[in-house]
């Protein structure tokens, strides 16, 4: 029993960690997804995080890789706006 125990508690302090990584790997993707011009691709991957680590986690590393995660999306769709026509009418905030 004690074994059983300590083996999910192990399991459920790795998650957290686990969760980060896949979140790199999916912004990695996300990053390439906005420089391939596919920015349709980058929202709703940004929500599903933000919903997954609010309702079933909880954690705080969770939801501060969230954030960071969505600020990551918001400045590389600025960034990728400043390229086309409609971008280039924005202030320059660099």
């Amino acid at each position: 029993m004690y074994v059983a125990s300590l083996a999910e508690t192990e399991t459920t302090a790795l998650v957290p960690y686990l969760w980060s990584i896949a979140m790199l790997g999916v912004s990695v993707i996300a990053v390439y997804a906005v420089r391939m011009r596919r920015l349709l691709l980058v929202w709703p991957i940004a929500f599903a995080f933000g919903a997954f680590s609010l309702v079933t986690l909880q954690s705080r590393i969770v939801s501060l890789g969230t954030v960071l995660y969505v600020l990551a999306a918001m400045v590389l769709t600025v960034d990728n706006l400043s390229d086309t026509p409609i971008g280039n009418s924005l202030p320059d905030i660099r």
